[in-house]
């Protein structure tokens, strides 16, 4: 990496003014992407431009040279530019903590060749020749970065910036059309996990959230939480939440994997002793297949009315309460009748 003091040019050229993007133009490529990620599958490189202070060729970026102007004009509380041409440009200004000490540093520089996303950081770090802090200045002072990015195969079709200073922090994500999309959720985890279900959180302040499973829309909502159901058991899934503005502009995906309980009881839910357990088909913790053949049916209804006051479904009434009454009776046969 390069890093040059550059004189403030008055004549920078504005950036692209966002326009709105397809709802699901970014999701559906980079969930499913990030899925065979999270599996280690051949043909996905992700990879950081900036390790050890090194560039990263095979990360498909050839070079790049982070410029600065110190007592820059700029907005200082305004977002970075991104810049799409010959080759990709963000510039931006970084409030340094101290006017003698500081400078503006290349955080990360990644890029996600599988995605074609970047994402970069910027930060105010000390100056190489600073060994006391205690010999700096109070005095916070503004300074005007320009990082260019030269790429191998060309641009990349998203770019996230994020500015990290003295004041705040700021991100920008847009894509290579010049459209806007709001900031991601983070730190998306999920806080509880079943057999059939996962209960989600994040952190965010959109309008709205999109939830996918595998790349399919699960659920949309108005908090920063959700729950998705009927997934099977033992099974492992990716999933993915976006932030979507108020014009159903969605953001880049926040990604968790999430793996399900095994099945509790299956092993003893044989109804009938012909060796094959009943099936909850719903996701709903109610194993309606009573003859486990895969099907909801006539027969299924049958063996239960059957086998209902046996001890197979008597000491797992929660499994074919299907009335909701708490036990299992003649009630729940009509109940799982009724389901047909």
């Amino acid at each position: 990496m390069r890093e040059t003091d550059t004189p403030s040019n008055g004549d920078e050229q504005p950036s692209t003014q966002p326009v709105v993007a397809s709802r699901r133009d970014v999701l559906r490529t980079a969930a499913t992407s990030a899925l065979v990620a999270s599996l280690g599958v051949a043909g996905v490189t992700t990879a950081s431009a900036v390790e050890d202070g090194d560039d990263a060729d095979d990360a498909g970026i050839v070079d790049y040279d982070l410029g600065t102007s110190r007592y820059a004009v700029g907005d200082p509380e305004g977002l970075p530019e991104i810049l799409f041409g010959d080759d990709l440009e963000i510039r931006g200004t970084i409030w340094l903590p101290t006017t003698n000490c500081h400078t503006v540093e290349l955080v990360d520089l990644e890029y996600d060749t599988e995605r074609s996303h970047l994402t970069m950081t910027v930060a105010d770090g000390l100056e190489d020749h600073v060994d006391d802090e205690s010999d700096c200045s109070d005095t916070q002072v503004p300074i005007r970065y320009t990082l260019t990015v030269d790429f191998e195969d060309g641009l990349p079709e998203t770019v996230t910036a994020i500015e990290d200073d003295a004041e705040t922090t700021r991100q920008l994500t847009v894509a290579s059309d010049g459209s806007a999309l709001p900031p991601a959720p983070s730190s998306l985890e999920a806080v509880s996990v079943t057999d059939s279900a996962a209960e989600l959180e994040w952190d965010g302040d959109a309008d709205a959230y999109a939830v996918y499973v595998d790349g399919d829309l699960a659920t949309e909502v108005d908090e920063t939480a959700a729950t998705v159901d009927g997934l099977e058991s033992d099974a492992t899934y990716e999933v993915a939440v976006t932030a979507v503005d108020g014009d159903g502009v969605e953001s880049m995906p926040a990604t968790t994997t999430v793996t399900t309980e095994e099945g509790e009881g299956a092993f003893e839910l044989d109804v009938n002793g012909d060796g094959n357990p009943a099936q909850d088909l719903t996701g709903d913790g109610l194993y309606e297949d009573i003859t486990g053949d895969g099907n909801l049916g006539f027969n299924d209804v049958v063996t239960f009315f059957e086998e209902h006051n046996g001890d197979t479904i008597q000491n797992n009434v929660e499994y074919f309460d299907f009335s909701g009454n708490g036990g299992v009776g003649f009630n729940d046969v009509v109940a799982l009748f009724e389901r047909l």
